[in-house]
């Protein structure tokens, strides 16, 4: 039966008696129905319409029904069991049920196509990155995923799928950087220090057409993805960084929809940056995109933000003194405006620039002096 918004079906636990008479009870009320054979249990169902009325989704959240369930898919900014927690998103998190909409590739990656994603996945499989040429799944496509824990590059050029898998699986709930780069028919598939996989899709097409919109963290529905794609469900984690053909694509304001994305706990959910400074995600940690503040984090504590100030030059002539120190400095009083009457008393254990450069504290240091070798 049909309440209008959802089919209800009601089955009998036991079978019908051939060649004897059956006799059926049946009984209907608005949403609720039940069935009794030949004097035996009773089965209750109810129609969709009904699951739905219990679960007002709210700011344009729309209720979506299982065989035994309804959930609602939050719209962008929204999350909760009822789209009822307003979110500020940073750094996007997907559940499962999760994904995000943009314009498709397009003519873009004709014959070329280079992504870079960085991402913590906390479940082994999921789909990452889809965009095809059908909305029935066949023909063009490409798709980015986990199977297993492995990650698998999949695309069709009209000819056939080639699919690129990694040697080893990726550990959960940590980052990785994961490349693609295709040129033609031939594909090659990176993450992290792996030995990078490579594969030639077959046939003789080499160009790849992808009209339709492009899918991060899952997709709407199934339906539209390719058959080759070896999972039917979405990916469980996060994502930080998306970079196609060398452009950074800005995940969330670029997005032209989604549903069912909350934030990743990562420091830049704190704004550390200012209202007008912008969180740059850099694994664990982050930078901020904006030259007037300053940012102090302490053993993943409160992020302090200052902005800057403009101090007077100095009038001492800097000299030999130039460069960076480390622990004190020769002459601190002096160098530091009086502000500093020594160096520091403990331990330097690692030192790292720019989220990237690990300074070698003892091997790449010209002088020193009193440096002594700290107890671990």
């Amino acid at each position: 039966f049909d309440c209008g918004s959802g089919v209800g079906v009601v089955r009998s636990e036991e079978t019908v008696l051939l060649n004897q008479w059956n006799h059926i009870t049946l009984y209907r009320h608005r949403w609720d129905a039940w069935l009794q054979l030949n004097g035996g249990k009773h089965v209750q169902e109810e129609c969709t319409a009904d699951r739905c009325s219990r679960v007002p989704c709210q700011h344009g959240g729309k209720c979506l029904t299982s065989e035994d369930s309804a959930v609602c898919l939050c719209p962008l900014g929204f999350s909760g069991d009822l789209c009822e927690i307003r979110v500020d998103l940073q750094v996007p998190s997907f559940n499962g049920s999760s994904h995000l909409r943009y314009r498709g590739l397009g003519e873009e990656a004709l014959t070329w196509l280079d992504f870079e994603i960085t991402l913590k996945p906390t479940a082994p499989d999921g789909l990452i990155l889809y965009n095809g040429h059908r909305g029935d799944g066949f023909g063009d496509f490409m798709a980015l995923y986990l199977n297993d824990g492995f990650v698998e590059f999949g695309y069709d050029l009209g000819t056939g799928a080639g699919i690129a898998t990694t040697q080893h699986r990726i550990s959960l709930g940590e980052w990785h950087r994961v490349r693609v780069s295709r040129t033609g028919r031939l594909a090659i598939l990176s993450v992290d220090n792996q030995l990078p996989s490579e594969v030639l899709s077959p046939g003789a097409f080499t160009q790849l057409s992808l009209p339709l919109n492009l899918y991060l963290g899952g997709v709407p529905n199934f339906g539209i993805v390719s058959p080759q794609v070896r999972v039917r469900t979405a990916f469980v984690g996060c994502v930080q960084m998306v970079r196609i053909n060398g452009r950074t694509v800005p995940i969330l304001a670029e997005a032209l929809g989604g549903a069912n994305v909350d934030n990743c706990p990562h420091p830049c959910i704190a704004r550390p940056c200012g209202e007008d400074g912008e969180c740059v995600p850099e694994l664990d940690y982050f930078t901020c995109r904006d030259g007037s503040s300053a940012v102090l984090v302490v053993d993943n504590g409160p992020a302090v933000t200052r902005q800057s100030v403009e101090i007077p030059p100095m009038s001492v002539s800097r000299g030999e003194n130039e460069g960076l120190y480390v622990g004190g400095m020769p002459n601190t009083s002096l160098l530091s405006l009086t502000r500093y009457k020594h160096g520091v008393k403990g331990c330097v254990a690692d030192l790292v620039l720019n989220t990237d450069y690990r300074l070698q504290v003892i091997n790449h240091s010209e002088v020193g002096h009193n440096v002594g070798e700290c107890e671990v």
